[in-house]
């Protein structure tokens, strides 16, 4: 991956990871989940959100 100058500062450049603070249920249970499908976190939440959004469905509502 090709890695970027900031100040001084290599980063990595787009397509990395980044943290998301969840409670520790609610990871346990996504983790589960995920391994159902044996598929990455990433996969499985980006197939989550794709779903909502195609069936404009509100998972509050």
């Amino acid at each position: 991956m090709e890695k970027q100058s900031t100040n001084g500062r290599t980063k990595k450049g787009t397509g990395g990871y980044s943290n998301i603070t969840v409670k520790k249920e609610t990871a346990t249970r996504f983790r589960s989940y995920s391994k159902r499908f044996n598929k990455s976190h990433s996969e499985v939440l980006d197939g989550m959100i794709q779903y909502f959004k195609e069936n404009n469905l509100d998972p509050f509502g």
